[in-house]
């Protein structure tokens, strides 16, 4: 069986297909295969088991929805414990790309099979383990719920470790069922439990049942299956690069960051510096301020003591002034105690005076009595003058009254004696003598009337005085007690300044203890501070250089691994790419047969059927300006995607007479040698659609410009 047969008989575009969710590992070599078996197979029911990451499930899905199949695709995770992180993901992308159609059934593998019917699922996906040993009974649970035309699929056979059996299980099985081994990627094995596969699926068996048809179909989806890988591990590599200049960034970047934290670490210290040296000028300021206070304070100090001695001296001068009113005030006590004791020696005068008075004018009455006797004697013949008499001694009793009663009636008794003197005299002459020694007596009474007045007088003025010497001593005892008021007052203050000036010494040696103690405190805070931060600039100094040596130790390993990396890289890149370019051109190689095979027969060959037009290279005048009226109609109608047609045909953007008109090549070479003017234009199969066209050697695209459009021709195979 040779390779073209195969090849045309297996051929689908979806082996080409690029996974949209492949991740590293074992899957992703057959994803070739799951594209195309989806596409061959037509599943109407898709069944995933023991689903861990999601590939191959999430491969059944984009080829379900890029064939837009009538499908309907469920996960069953496997039995292994998944993360609620995980299941979150596996989820998340599963209703976010294809929850139309797919959806997880939380269950166990063996019991899911209860949540479907029967001869229901077309197609079967077992993503098991090696070491599985329950796959005959999970298959014997499954397949009565496997339709007619399923299809079972079962990886990892190609691992024969001792402790594996999930080969031998599957061999078991294939002696039972139709079965097909890819042996590439851990192996892959391929079961058809039903009756009827599909045309495709039959030509698939069918080759394994030969050993050049088999080797044919391995080689074509181990190499797609590699090319899969490699551009894994080609795009691994890049992000593997990409993160290593990531790091070198990120370890620039740190130690940008230490030299700015070091630079800010020296700046943080400078400042320091600046805050101690204003702290110590805020010191010093304090204590200059302190100082002038305690100067200010002496100052106040000796005010207090200058007014101290002044209220002393002024106090002394208060008591001196005090003492020698106090000596007036005694000294006009004294004298107003010895006039009170000279008036009351000359009061005792007065009274003995006046007792002598009295005795005398007790012996004058006795003396007069004797002469009235005698002038009773004398003058009995007088009788007439006996009332007079008797009014004289009535007189004289009431003189005498008078005379007790300070001489009152004075003047009445003098009168009456010299009325009783004259009529005495008249009648008496010896009673003149009597009334000489009473005038003398009067006089003498008068006299001490007088002195009496006089002492009256004199004690009024006494009293006066001694009231206004009271009164002077009242007010100097008000002015002494005033004085005194204000002396306390003035000591009070003094003592209220004396304790305000102790209590200043007080404040301020409190104050300076407080201002060494501050000074002490911030200086030893500064001290402190100043070593701390030496410590801390030394550690800094040590952890930016200990850094520093780091970072460009790591730069410097980072480096050597990168160039190593990229050496590595640069030679796997190289083999790759070489690689690449052989499955490249194996691909292209396997394609264009593929398309060759599946390319439609056409009766003719276009190329000897085109216009003689087309054919010359110096064509007339007339037919020039037809193929160029052409040209331009094509390009007119923009059917002609003139950069698709460069890009898909390298040549033809390669030569020098049509890479700047792409569109006359098409219409004199392009349309006759199967080269397409748009992804949606097959001009081989309008060709090969309509003989008429091929017959009249009209280019297939201006063919349908100008025709086909209107009568609604197809531009490709179905």
């Amino acid at each position: 069986m040779t390779h073209n047969s195969v090849i045309s008989q297996l051929a689908q575009a979806s082996m080409f297909w690029q996974p949209a969710h492949a991740q590293p590992g074992e899957w992703l070599a057959h994803l070739p295969f799951l594209f195309w078996l989806v596409e061959a197979h037509s599943p109407r029911r898709v069944v995933s088991l023991g689903v861990v990451d999601g590939t191959p499930h999430f491969a059944l899905c984009q080829a379900i929805s890029r064939l837009r199949l009538d499908t309907l695709a469920f996960a069953v995770p496997g039995r292994q414990p998944h993360s609620e992180r995980a299941y979150e993901a596996l989820s998340s992308g599963n209703a976010q790309h294809y929850g139309a159609f797919s959806q997880l059934v939380d269950s166990e593998p063996v019991r899911a099979a209860e949540q479907f019917d029967n001869d229901s699922v077309d197609l079967l996906l077992l993503e098991l383990t090696a070491d599985r040993e329950d796959l005959p009974y999970l298959l014997e649970r499954w397949l009565p719920r496997l339709s007619s035309r399923a299809v079972v699929l079962v990886p990892q056979i190609g691992r024969h470790d001792p402790q594996c059996r999930l080969f031998r299980d599957f061999n078991a099985l294939a002696g039972r069922f139709r079965a097909f081994q890819f042996p590439h990627g851990s192996g892959l094995g391929v079961l058809s439990v039903g009756d009827n596969p599909t045309p495709l699926l039959e030509s698939l068996l069918s080759f394994g049942e030969s050993a050049s048809g088999q080797q044919v179909v391995r080689e074509v989806f181990a190499h797609l299956g590699r090319a899969l890988q490699e551009g894994e591990r080609r795009r691994e590599l890049q992000h593997r690069s990409e993160a290593l200049d990531v790091s070198l960034r990120e370890a620039a970047e740190r130690l940008d960051t230490l030299t700015q934290e070091y630079q800010g670490v020296q700046a943080s210290l400078a400042q320091s510096r600046e805050e101690a040296a204003d702290v110590r000028q805020r010191l010093e300021k304090s204590v200059e301020r302190h100082a002038t206070e305690r100067g200010q304070l002496a100052e106040r100090a000796s005010l207090l003591q200058e007014w101290r001695d002044e209220l002393k001296t002024e106090t002394g001068q208060w008591r001196e002034r005090f003492a020698t009113q106090q000596r007036q005030l005694e000294s006009s006590e004294q004298t107003l105690k010895a006039l009170r004791q000279e008036q009351q020696s000359q009061q005792a005068a007065h009274e003995k005076a006046l007792a002598s008075l009295q005795q005398s004018l007790d012996d004058e009455k006795q003396q007069h009595q004797y002469w009235r006797s005698r002038a009773d004697e004398s003058s009995r013949s007088l009788e007439a003058e006996a009332h007079q008499r008797e009014s004289l001694d009535v007189q004289n009793a009431e003189l005498a009254q008078q005379l007790t009663a300070a001489g009152e009636a004075r003047e009445a008794a003098e009168s009456s004696l010299e009325a009783a003197h004259q009529r005495i005299e008249e009648q008496q002459g010896a009673a003149l003598e009597v009334q000489k020694a009473l005038d003398e007596r009067f006089e003498e009474l008068s006299k001490l009337t007088q002195m009496l007045t006089e002492a009256q007088e004199g004690k009024a003025e006494a009293d006066a005085s001694l009231a206004s010497a009271e009164r002077e001593v009242e007010e100097a005892k008000r002015q002494v007690q005033e004085k005194q008021r204000s002396i306390d007052t003035r000591f009070r203050e003094l003592a209220k300044l004396t304790e305000m000036l102790e209590e200043n010494e007080q404040t301020r040696d409190k104050l300076s203890r407080q201002l060494s103690e501050s000074q002490a405190r911030e200086e030893r805070k500064v001290e402190e501070q100043r070593r701390a931060r030496a410590d801390e600039r030394a550690r800094h100094a040590k952890e930016i250089d200990k850094a520093r040596a780091d970072g460009e130790r790591r730069v410097e390993e980072q480096r050597r691994a990168r160039t190593a990396e990229r050496r590595r890289y640069n030679t796997d890149l190289a083999a790759l790419e070489q690689e690449r370019d052989r499955q490249s051109s194996e691909i292209v190689q396997l394609v264009r047969e593929l398309e060759n095979a599946r390319a439609p027969k056409l009766l003719a060959d276009p190329m000897a059927l085109r216009p003689a037009r087309y054919r010359h290279k110096s064509p007339g005048r007339k037919q020039a300006r037809l193929v160029k009226r052409e040209v331009e109609e094509l390009v007119a109608s923009g059917q002609f995607h003139a950069e698709w047609y460069l890009n898909t045909y390298p040549d033809v953007a390669q030569s020098q007479n049509f890479a700047a008109a792409p569109a006359r090549h098409y219409l004199l070479f392009g349309g006759y040698e199967g080269r397409n003017p748009n992804p949606e234009f097959d001009s081989t199969g309008y060709l090969s659609l309509y003989p008429d066209v091929l017959f009249r050697g009209m280019n297939p695209l201006l063919h349908y410009i100008r025709f086909g459009q209107r009568e609604e021709r197809q531009t490709r195979l179905s």
